[in-house]
């Protein structure tokens, strides 16, 4: 019954590593096109950084940088510097027939430097009132750059924050693109066409001068949870209207022609998503949060030009800026600076790169159906792999499991490789290295299941060998009910009444002292590799050649029985100790005579039984049920009266014979039994049984028992006056067999035996 449930707390066990695929396969759909942060990201960075963009299809030596850098402020003074400044670097690239000039610097709301600001809001109490006028008269720094601006091919910045939550798509904005006249519509009539993008947030509006010379664009950059730079909406929304990136308006100001493509079939409210992105004759597929992944080149390197070396020797540079789209930027603000997948990038080249893949025409793609594949090979990986871990040995399933995720990894690498296809065979590598796992923890699992039900049922009762068999998966049957030849042995310490009398008053010693003596006998049994129960009255029984099969249980039942008195003796010896640690003098006196008093009493059988756990729970117990342990239990009842302190069966008799040292003691007919059951006493070791002393003691006891047998009480007294002889004998064992053969004497001259054939000097019993 107890193995019924084991059995079935393993097969429960054994469908976690199934559940484990099922859960990886759903998790695998379901985020199969989340971005931002996820982890699959850190995958396809290292796809990308092992097989970055051709250098061919990069053509970053078209852009020059000029960055507004540290050095450039300690020359020409602290950031943030007027706008005023910024047309002089404009002029100084136009005037170096730059091909297109981006100011990389957002100019969306007032600049702080301006006259009419410093004069507005600075000076603008009575007594700096004509002061503040005369400034505000000023040019406005606005007009200057615009001036600046309109002799060039010109995009302007705004919008430095943006707020994307990739995977909170409630946040996009409906925007009309219709209006839009640096877009080429899908049916190219010119007509409304409503989709979602991204909103940005801005400092304020443009100067409707700077709005008329210059492309304005979104600066902005986005980045994932992990703070890295690696996907950039290409369309924003600002002021209600769409606007495109930096890097969108710099690819354009190159010759890009820029199309849009919906998707045709998802819908939000906000609008249709944008699907992808037509540059010239190239499609730019874009995720599902509407945004191009970056793809760096192998070599990335952008030329940089100080800001300071132009403001102040700007002929000498200008070889270096003609024919070149330039781009304007500052190194020196917080967030200057962010991180790409292999290293740091300026906002000003991180558009750029952008930029330059636009018009290559490259991105990587994750399909639509990448999930459906995904949690195709979960499933499919999972289950060969639990099916491997069943029926395979654990070393070759761990080869199996590291050349199979080797494999997926180098699969999955290879489509990258060739055609730049994001797909992530991290869940079914996970998988093949995780349900292996799981089948080691179910088993563990299942081990301590089972090992908590042998504790709480078998702990101190079954030998620390067996234990550990049965916690393994193959030893299951181990507790089964089985039925085979059994020696069991019943032991008891018994203290004579006039011992009992003086724990009257001090029940607690008493009872303490039984139990240590039990545990002491428990802990022996268990040392020779039995299995210990429970009898009446408090007595133990042990058990041999169950639950595991064992040649010779006789003999270690029989060894086990003779260690016991030894530990009768240790026992006393520590009792008496530990009433001298804590008593007096007298009450010393008083325990050592109980406790000497005190004798264990054994009994051992041997005989075919049924054995197996019996009970429920934590009150379940293996036990023994046969004739075996009944008889056991009377032959250590009699074995005061017979003296020796282990009496034995003829079985256990007949095996060990040769081995140890035994005495002839009497004969038992067995619950009306027409058969003759000898019992004898087992008293020794094989040294004591080659002692001559004991040869005479046997010898004249057998033949005592036989003459008894024999019915020829004249020589059973004679033999009985020998014994009184012999030093050490047993005085109840003398006094018993002097009283037997009185009464068949008596009983002989009365005439109550009416056949003399019928004789055999057993004694009746039941049991």
């Amino acid at each position: 019954m107890l193995e019924r449930q084991l059995a079935g707390k393993s097969r429960a066990l054994i469908i976690v590593p199934v559940l484990m695929t099922l859960l990886i396969a759903v998790y695998a759909m379901l985020t199969a096109q989340n971005v931002g942060g996820h982890p699959r990201d850190l995958l396809f960075d290292g796809f990308e950084r092992l097989h970055p963009r051709s250098s061919a299809s990069a053509n970053l030596d078209n852009y020059v940088i000029i960055d507004i850098d540290e050095e450039s402020l300690q020359k020409l003074g602290p950031w943030p510097w007027p706008r005023t400044s910024l047309a002089k670097l404009v002029a100084t690239a136009t005037k170096a027939e730059a091909k297109g000039v981006v100011l990389a610097i957002t100019v969306d709301g007032p600049d702080p430097l301006s006259p009419e600001i410093v004069g507005r809001y600075w000076l603008e109490d009575a007594r700096n009132a004509p002061l503040a006028e005369a400034i505000s008269a000023l040019p406005s720094h606005d007009v200057a750059l615009a001036a600046s601006l309109r002799e060039s091919n010109g995009v302007i910045a705004l919008g430095a924050r943006a707020r994307t939550d990739w995977n909170h798509r409630t946040n996009l904005k409906r925007t009309d693109i219709g209006a839009s006249d640096w877009l080429i519509l899908p049916d190219g009539n010119g007509q409304s066409e409503l989709v979602a993008l991204w909103p940005v947030n801005t400092n304020g509006l443009i100067d409707r001068t700077l709005q008329a010379v210059a492309m304005p664009s979104v600066l902005a950059l986005t980045l994932d949870k992990d703070g890295k730079l690696r996907r950039l909406p290409p369309l924003w929304n600002a002021y209600d209207s769409a606007m495109p990136s930096t890097a969108l308006a710099i690819a354009q100001i190159n010759g890009a022609k820029v199309m849009i493509i919906p998707h045709k079939t998802r819908s939000t409210a906000s609008g249709k998503p944008i699907a992808a992105l037509r540059v010239n004759d190239n499609i730019l597929p874009l995720d599902q949060s509407g945004a191009l992944r970056l793809y760096q080149p192998r070599k990335s390197a952008i030329a940089t030009v100080p800001a300071w070396r132009l403001l102040t020797t700007g002929q000498n540079w200008s070889g270096a800026l003609s024919g070149k789209t330039v781009i304007i930027g500052e190194s020196v603000s917080a967030g200057a600076y962010v991180k790409s997948n292999s290293h740091e990038l300026s906002v000003a080249e991180a558009h750029i790169l952008f930029a330059d893949q636009m018009l290559a025409g490259i991105a990587p793609i994750r399909p639509v159906w990448a999930g459906l594949l995904e949690a195709g090979l979960v499933l499919v990986f999972g289950v060969l792999i639990i099916f491997a871990a069943l029926i395979l040995r654990p070393s070759l399933v761990t080869s199996i499991t590291i050349a199979t995720a080797f494999l997926l990894l180098t699969v999955n690498w290879l489509i990258f490789n060739s055609t730049v296809m994001l797909l992530d065979f991290l869940p079914a590598i996970f998988t093949v290295l995780l349900a292996p796992i799981a089948m080691v923890v179910t088993h563990f699992v299942n081990s301590i299941i089972r090992d908590d039900h042998l504790r709480g049922a078998f702990h101190g009762a079954l030998p620390p060998a067996t234990m550990q068999h049965i916690g393994r998966p193959k030893g299951a049957g181990l507790l089964s009910g089985v039925r085979r030849q059994v020696t069991v042995l019943s032991c008891g310490v018994r203290l004579p009444r006039q011992a009992m009398a003086q724990f009257v008053d001090r029940s607690e010693e008493f009872i303490h002292f039984i139990a240590q003596s039990n545990d002491k006998l428990r802990r022996t049994i268990l040392d020779h590799g039995g299995t210990v129960d429970h009898g009446e009255d408090g007595r133990l029984l042990g058990y041999w050649n169950v639950p595991e099969e064992n040649a010779h249980h006789v003999e270690q039942a029989c060894a086990c029985a003779l260690d016991m008195i030894g530990d009768m003796v240790t026992l006393s010896q520590d009792v008496e100790m530990s009433v001298l640690a804590r008593g007096s003098k007298a009450s010393v006196e008083q325990q050592e005579t109980a406790f000497e008093q005190g004798y264990i009493e054994i009994g051992l059988a041997s005989d075919i039984c049924y054995s197996g756990p019996v009970g429920r729970g934590a009150r379940n117990r293996y036990s023994v049920i046969g004739d075996a342990v009944a008889l056991a239990s009377h032959l250590r009842s009699r074995s005061r009266q017979y003296g020796p302190a282990i009496i034995c069966d003829e079985t256990v008799f007949m095996g060990m014979r040769h081995h140890y040292a035994f005495l002839d003691l009497d004969t038992l007919r067995i619950n009306d039994s027409q058969q003759i059951t000898p019992i004898y006493g087992l008293v020794g070791n094989p040294f004591l049984k080659a002692s001559r002393g004991f040869r005479d003691l046997a010898d004249r006891q057998r033949s005592l028992i036989i003459a008894w047998r024999s019915g020829e009480f004249d020589a059973a007294s004679a033999h009985l006056e020998q014994l009184k002889d012999i030093p050490g004998i047993n005085n109840f064992f003398i006094e018993m067999y002097e009283q037997r053969i009185a009464e068949a004497k008596q009983n002989q001259q009365l005439g109550r035996r009416s056949d003399d054939k019928e004789w055999d000097g057993s004694i009746s019993v039941m049991l």
